[in-house]
């Protein structure tokens, strides 16, 4: 699962989507995902650079939490 819409399309198309739009929350069919953890994988993939982590030890003091 994507967090953008890659089918169907050409390579101009999937970049442009992954570009524009705002990603999908993450989900799964098999297992319900912890709300913490969906914020976290939103913080990460944030399109606005202030939004995201700044660093590889936040994100992982945020797992660790």
């Amino acid at each position: 699962c994507f967090p953008y819409d890659v089918n169907p399309g050409s390579p101009s198309t999937i970049v442009q989507r992954i570009c524009e739009d705002e990603p999908k929350r993450p989900r799964s069919s098999r297992h319900k995902l912890d709300e913490d953890l969906i914020t976290i994988i939103m913080r990460a993939i944030a399109k606005e650079p202030d939004r995201r982590y700044r660093s590889a030890d936040d994100r992982t003091r945020d797992l660790r939490h």
